[in-house]
């Protein structure tokens, strides 16, 4: 194996779990709470015949990102 320096880390997973939790302390349950209500969203739109007014919709978006590349 190589030596790859005098102890120097490229990951360190302490440093950055004490960083996440510093982040994630300021919205409990944010990600959550996001996640359940696009979940409902999802089921409530993917119904029989409802997603179809969707499609304009994703039409445009994919134009925009189209036009919005480097």
């Amino acid at each position: 194996m190589a030596d790859w320096g005098t102890g120097r880390r490229t990951w360190d997973a302490a440093a950055r779990r004490a960083r996440t939790l510093v982040w994630a302390g300021s919205f409990p349950d944010f990600g959550r709470a996001t996640a359940e209500r696009l979940r409902n969203w999802v089921i409530a739109d993917t119904g029989p015949g409802r997603l179809l007014p969707w499609l304009p919709v994703a039409f445009g978006l994919g134009i925009a990102i189209y036009f919005a590349a480097d």
